[in-house]
């Protein structure tokens, strides 16, 4: 009786899953190749603090177009491209490879977790959210956070958020491998919409910087250039753009530029209205004399890009205050419901990041970044 029950169950199972697995596979089978890293990259696990399978990710690829690579203490992927001029000035590009989620912070007695918030997260869109937990041991666990039905919102109150993997008991899920510190993050994968006019997903920040940046490194990677070329992937940006910090203290770039992204506001930021050339945040006053480059930059190049003023603050603050100072440029995009299991990005705003970077490392030189560092 019991064989045949788990027999049947299995076969229901089967029947309930194949659709899904065969929609991501349609999904997999259409995805247009430009999305691709993008994709990827935002499908991978990596909250502050558990970068890792981001870097994992990365470093073979730019391994295998020649860069050589290094990782810090604080598990930044750098990149260099060294020039054969001596005493070239260094150019370093910036995005980060962490997304906002939590990590186990208890395991109750009832099977349940709570979670410590690793970023900002609107308690909103939580309850009745999917998540996933990824163990130590190297199981993935779905889930979701509990939520109040409508019809008891008059008789009960939401006053924390409770991680339900499933499991009855706390030694079931430490059994299972739960463990105090495990990363949890939104369970959504990242697929096209609108007939592949944008892209859906989870970690879109900074996901597609960093696809933006791997993919300019592919291309950029048989050029011969008289400036240092750094690609740097930084970690813990939503918790205090930590690892850019310790990154530029150590590659003191001559220039930076920053590849992050940035909300959809009412006054600013429009889908599909191109790279945001963003002015100042809470963080950074933008260099007047950078500004006026990358608008000439995207203008003789017929680059779509907006103005921005943004009330959040991306890896460019603490950049710009290396050291003796770095002039920081920050090349944005804006998607819509960031830091949320579903932002969305449109496509073509997000090949006009990678135009723009392309066209910025191959359009100018030692002396252009030596120009640009020097205050008018």
């Amino acid at each position: 009786m019991l064989t045949m029950f788990k027999v049947n169950m299995n076969k229901s199972l089967e029947q309930l899953v194949n659709p899904f697995t065969a929609l991501l596979q349609r999904r997999e089978i259409n995805m247009n190749n430009e999305l691709k890293e993008l994709i990827e990259l935002a499908n991978l696990t990596g909250p502050s603090g558990q970068e890792y399978r981001v870097a994992r990710y990365l470093e073979p690829e730019l391994v295998k177009y020649g860069y050589e690579i290094k990782h810090d203490a604080l598990g930044n992927l750098i990149a260099l491209k060294k020039s054969k001029v001596s005493n070239a000035p260094t150019l370093a590009l910036f995005a980060h490879m962490d997304e906002v989620g939590y990590m186990v912070k208890e395991i109750c007695n009832d099977g349940t977790l709570r979670g410590y918030a690793l970023g900002g997260i609107n308690p909103d869109i939580l309850p009745t959210t999917r998540m996933r937990v990824l163990t130590s041991t190297g199981n993935t666990y779905k889930g979701m956070i509990r939520g109040i039905p409508p019809h008891l919102k008059d008789v009960a109150t939401q006053t924390e958020y409770i991680f339900d993997f499933g499991f009855n008991s706390k030694e079931e899920a430490i059994e299972a491998g739960i463990a105090i510190a495990d990363p949890m993050v939104f369970d959504e994968d990242a697929y096209e919409i609108a007939n592949g006019k944008s892209v859906l997903g989870k970690a879109i920040d900074d996901r597609a910087g960093c696809a933006a940046l791997l993919k300019c490194a592919k291309y950029v990677s048989e050029y011969v250039f008289d400036y240092n070329l750094y690609f740097v992937f930084t970690t813990q940006e939503e918790v205090g753009t930590r690892g850019a910090t310790a990154a530029a203290y150590a590659i003191n770039p001559d220039l930076a530029i920053v590849c992050d992204i940035s909300p959809t506001m009412k006054e600013y930021g429009h889908r599909g209205e191109g790279v945001l050339i963003r002015h100042a945040d809470r963080n950074m006053v933008s260099f007047p004399r950078l500004i006026k480059f990358e608008k000439e930059l995207f203008e003789e190049n017929n680059i779509k890009h907006q103005d921005y003023i943004s009330l959040g603050g991306t890896d460019a603050g603490a950049i710009h205050l290396t050291r003796e100072g770095v002039p920081t440029l920050t090349m944005c995009l804006v998607a819509e419901s960031i830091h949320s299991p579903s932002a969305i990005v449109d496509v073509n705003d997000y090949l006009s990041l990678v135009e723009s970077i392309k066209t910025l490392l191959t359009k100018v030189d030692g002396a252009k970044i030596r120009h640009l560092k020097d205050h008018d």
